[in-house]
């Protein structure tokens, strides 16, 4: 078992990190705790995990422990937070599912993948309140501003608008779901269904979906659609075998689809997962991971950080 502690001096916190070892004292039976300083991790905020000389030291469970330790400083300092803050909270999960998370851990590790369990909760318990409180000011009619109030940032450009009207690509998306061979209807409910998922609530009547596709002369030739739009047409697309890359480009149908799922998906699986799902073409790999890559970029609780956003950048995948 690691703990780290925060050592404040003049102008900076400095992290030490050490072992804990319990023992029994014979003479009380009491239990007694012992530490052992096994390095240093430098002054907050630390940008980095390179740290070879610790890493080599931890035992699996402290290299977890570590992992988790640091994704959760760098989340706190996305609200300007720093580490000596933070509040503990405890987690209890089943003794086996811990090993097994830990285990799952160091085999990421060594196959250059990342999982690092209180990142992902962390992220995802925000993603979550986000969703939440969209549909609890949707059913209130007006904003609660309750995340705000507790400095959670705003997840830019999620709900950017593009403009359709002189955009074919967009028009055959749209008009694509509209020549489904199944009710026009049918279709909507779909799109609604699916932006449920996402955590969007919007009535999609056919006649909205016939303006997407531009059919609507008489409607403003300068309509903006949210890019979540895009990305539950691509999806309603997918389920019935249709990919939407075979008619828009690879790198929109990434900036609208992957928008919705970065809470699915590390910065590193992300694009692995979406050139699988979609069958992209080689040649537009690299194009693709860019425009992932800055996407998690421009989080304001980053899912990723170092060497593997640079290699995404490199167009490097398997």
């Amino acid at each position: 078992m690691l703990e780290m502690r925060l050592i404040k001096t003049q102008k900076k916190i400095r992290v030490d990190v050490f072992r804990r070892y319990k023992s029994i004292d014979p003479a009380t039976q009491k239990s007694k705790f012992h530490f052992k300083q096994l390095g240093s991790l430098g002054s907050l905020p630390i940008d980095h995990d390179d740290f070879p000389e610790l890493w080599g030291q931890l035992e699996p469970d402290e290299i977890m422990q570590l992992h988790n330790w640091l994704a959760e400083t760098r989340f706190g300092e996305s609200f300007q937070i720093a580490a000596d803050q933070l509040k503990k909270v405890s987690v209890r999960m089943p003794i086996p599912l811990l090993t097994a998370l830990t285990r799952l851990s160091l085999e990421a590790g060594r196959a250059g993948l990342d999982f690092i369990p209180h990142q992902i909760i962390l992220n995802t318990l925000l993603e979550q309140a986000r969703r939440i409180e969209e549909h609890i000011d949707l059913k209130n009619g007006f904003k609660s501003g309750i995340l705000a109030s507790a400095g959670v940032p705003v997840l830019p450009d999620t709900l950017e608008e593009t403009n359709c009207a002189s955009d074919p690509e967009s028009h055959t998306l749209f008009q694509t779901l509209l020549d489904l061979k199944q009710p026009v209807g049918r279709t909507c409910t779909a799109l609604e269904a699916t932006a449920a998922r996402y955590g969007k609530i919007k009535k999609i009547a056919p006649p909205q979906l016939h303006e997407w596709a531009g059919n609507l002369k008489y409607k403003n030739p300068h309509k903006k659609i949210k890019k979540w739009c895009y990305a539950i047409a691509i999806d309603v697309l997918h389920e019935q075998g249709i990919n939407a890359t075979q008619f828009m480009s690879p790198t929109r149908v990434a900036d609208f689809w992957i928008r919705l799922n970065v809470s699915r998906y590390s910065v590193l699986e992300a694009p692995v997962a979406f050139i699988r799902l979609f069958e992209v073409k080689p040649e537009h790999h690299a194009a693709v991971m860019s425009v992932i890559a800055h996407i998690y970029e421009t989080l304001p609780v980053p899912l990723q950080n170092g060497p593997l956003a640079a290699m995404m950048k490199a167009g490097k995948t398997e």
